[in-house]
């Protein structure tokens, strides 16, 4: 069930504490007021007060405010009673007349120029569309509310205005684009030191990411909103996140952590103690249950869930504790009391008019039938439910594909509109100057005949001139096709060198017949590498190197090479089957063949050594760590802090041993990656960064990660220049 919290509502009004205020504010009346504007003052606060507690009350309050400002003209009480007025109107669901009042709200204010204060009513108004499911005039407005932030630099107010359309791209299922604005929300906050919401957007965040089936995602987040609602008391919402971490800890198979969750939402649930809570609670403890198979214990807790809102009439909770209810009934072999649970169910989400959870429910009873025996109607059911999402998800993506064009046209009629205005106010310009054309004209007549005799005195000279400039043109086009030609030469030379390093690196063949998928990013800074990845195989075992050499271009190519050499002379000559030792060996070479007058010249990386068999893996890696993908969780590998050449540390590299299991999947990366330098922050990657961006993508097969790779690389780095030669590889077993 997607829990999002839809945080922001800006109100441009302001208001205090209820119940102590309402009573000051009530004696306050009984007194006389120094001016009437106290007394328009006092009807807004009272009305603003009884918000909720008493609409009737605020509603009262609000006609005798409004018609006292008017009364007296006084200009801004009138908009807070309006501003009030608007929001009884949403309380009570009439949409229309809100909207009717906020925009006579910003029809007054820009009759008196009074820009700044346009942010509200607009936002306002956007709120309006929004619980109104017009999500793309929503967006519209807040649009216009957050330029007038930015040009009147009330940064304090755009955190606000970026949630609000988190929460639309939300309604229009277009949750890459909520999740930008919410992460711009976080970025205004810290800026402005306003991070008292921050735990309100990690929580719709890790909601949004589990709604795409990222829960270590979604995890990472919810943990992250702990802390700011424990800081600012949010208790309720506190128990949203905790409801969401157990389900999150559940999905990623960490049971401890799932339970742990569990006690501190029930430990909420007693300090709140509210049916919905509790409800709650019992509800996820029951899918806890289910998924550790302990399906009696699954029953008793969602029959309790329902217990404390079965006379609530809350359609949206009713309907999910029902839904899992026919799924404990299902598992435990009660089709009949399944259908029963299910069937109720059904009658909530068509209340709701929710689509996707109708075809939860005939999903659900193709199973329920099934069971029974009665093949007829479980296929029945299973061709309405295919028939119902694969229209549902066409209306959807209409719905999407609808709302971004309107976004377009919106913002292309915007651009015309200035372009129109910037016309009109060039050709009003231009009238203006037109007397002043006449006059400057005969100056520059004048002018003319001054500057046409000094070119005739000039002219002579010039002619000399160019014919000396012709000369050296011509030899510096001579000096320039030389140059090109040369040029032409060595970049011939240096893709025929490309060609022979290919052959030499690994080839896709040989890792594809030894593993059972692969993903690759190599991309060199020039067109030859010092990055490399080669492979070899005996009867048993399959080496696989991933390294950077010293430098890169031309002479990282050389020593690519080089290295290749030596490896393959340690592995395929001196039958060296202990990865540490082929690294010695390797080392021992460079520094025999190439470390002289203080030369370093070698690689990182790692080496490993596979057994077909048994899948043991044996490594040595020189900085570079490789690290090892199980069950969705990162381990890390260890590697020796010394380069294979000559450096500070002379002792014999180390053999590492980790026993690789079916669905494992091993990444080994160079330096490239996590140091390139982005466009937009102006700072490095960084290897944590990568290595979250391989847990994410680990599930996918190896072209797609492949494509992810890429895509990620090119997206951070812009138009920046690549600093580094790029090698990621990864393998599953």
């Amino acid at each position: 069930m997607l829990r999002i919290v839809f945080l922001f509502v800006f109100i441009s009004f302001s208001s205090f504490s209820q119940t102590a205020e309402i009573d000051s504010f009530q004696i306050c009346l009984k007194k006389p007021v120094k001016n009437d504007t106290m007394r328009v003052f006092q009807f807004n606060e009272l009305a603003w007060l009884y918000l909720d507690v008493d609409l009737d009350s605020s509603k009262d309050f609000n006609r005798k405010a409004l018609q006292f400002a008017q009364k007296i003209r006084y200009f801004n009480g009138e908009m807070d009673a309006l501003n009030t007025k608007g929001i009884i109107y949403r309380t009570e669901n009439q949409a229309l007349k809100a909207i009717a009042i906020y925009e006579q709200i910003i029809k007054l204010r820009k009759s008196r120029k009074e820009e700044i204060k346009l942010i509200g009513p607009y936002s306002n108004l956007g709120s309006v569309y929004y619980e109104n499911g017009e999500y793309v005039k929503a967006i519209t407005n807040y649009d216009i509310a957050l330029d007038l932030t930015k040009k009147h630099k009330k940064i304090e107010d755009i955190s606000m205005i970026y949630g609000n359309l988190g929460s639309c791209f939300i309604g229009l299922g277009l949750y890459d684009k909520a999740i930008y604005f919410y992460s711009a929300a976080l970025k205004n906050n810290k800026k402005t030191n306003q991070t008292e919401n921050d735990g309100l957007v990690y929580l719709n965040l890790a909601t949004i990411y589990d709604a795409k089936g990222l829960f270590s995602k979604g995890a990472e987040n919810s943990k992250l909103a702990i802390q700011p609602l424990q800081k600012t008391g949010n208790i309720r919402k506190l128990s949203l996140v905790y409801f969401n971490l157990v389900t999150e800890s559940k999905e990623c198979s960490k049971v401890v952590e799932a339970k742990f969750y569990l006690r501190k939402l029930e430990e909420l649930s007693e300090e709140l103690d509210e049916d919905e809570t509790w409800a709650s609670y019992f509800q996820v403890k029951a899918n806890l249950m289910l998924f550790l198979a302990q399906n009696e214990q699954a029953l008793l807790a969602i029959i309790k869930a329902i217990s404390f809102v079965e006379d609530s009439n809350d359609p949206v909770q009713l309907a999910e504790l029902h839904m899992t209810l026919a799924e404990c009934e299902l598992i435990l072999n009660k089709p009949n009391n399944a259908l029963s649970a299910c069937d109720k169910a059904n009658t909530f989400f068509a209340r709701q008019e929710n689509v996707t959870g109708r075809i939860r429910c005939l999903k659900t009873y193709s199973e329920i039938y099934k069971q029974i025996g009665n093949s007829a109607l479980a296929l029945d059911y299973i061709i309405k439910a295919s028939e119902l999402e694969e229209t549902e998800t066409s209306k959807n993506v209409d719905a999407q594909i609808s709302a971004l064009n309107a976004l377009n046209n919106l913002e292309r009629k915007e651009k015309d509109l200035e372009l129109s205005k910037q016309k009109n106010e060039k050709i009003e310009l231009q009238n203006s100057r037109q007397g002043n054309i006449i006059f400057a004209g005969t100056i520059i007549s004048l002018l003319v005949l001054i500057l046409l005799f000094l070119s005739i005195r000039s002219s002579s000279n010039r002619k000399k001139a160019n014919s000396l400039l012709s000369e050296q043109k011509q030899e510096i086009e001579d000096q320039k096709r030389l140059v090109d030609e040369k040029q032409l030469d060595i970049l011939s030379s240096i893709h025929y060198g490309k060609r022979i390093q290919n052959t030499l690196l690994a080839q896709k063949k040989n890792i594809e017949q030894n593993t059972q998928d692969f993903a690759l990013l190599f991309k060199p800074k020039d067109i030859v590498s010092g990055d490399f990845y080669w492979s070899s195989e005996t009867y048993e075992s399959f080496f696989l190197a991933v390294c950077d050499s010293t430098g890169h271009g031309v002479p990282g190519a050389f020593m690519s090479i080089l290295n290749i050499t030596y490896l393959s002379e340690a592995i395929n000559e001196l039958k060296l089957t202990e990865p540490h030792l082929v690294l010695n060996h390797v080392r021992n070479r460079l520094i025999s063949y190439l470390s002289h007058d203080g030369a370093q010249d070698g690689m990182d990386g790692v080496l490993f050594c596979l057994n077909k068999k048994t899948l043991q893996l044996n490594y040595a890696a020189a900085y570079n760590s490789p690290i090892f993908i199980r069950n969705n969780e990162l381990i890390f590998g260890e590697a020796d802090r010394m380069p294979i050449g000559k450096g500070e540390k002379t002792k014999d590299f180390s053999l590492h041993t980790f026993q690789l299991q079916k669905g494992d999947t091993v990444y080994a990366f160079t330096d490239g990656f996590p140091d390139q330098f982005g466009e937009e922050t102006g700072k490095k990657f960084k290897s944590k960064n990568l290595n979250n961006l391989l847990l994410e993508i680990s599930n996918e097969n190896g072209d797609k990660q492949s494509l992810l790779l890429d895509d990620a690389f090119e997206k951070w780095k812009g138009n920046t220049e690549q600093i580094d030669d790029v090698t990621v590889l990864g393998f599953k077993v």
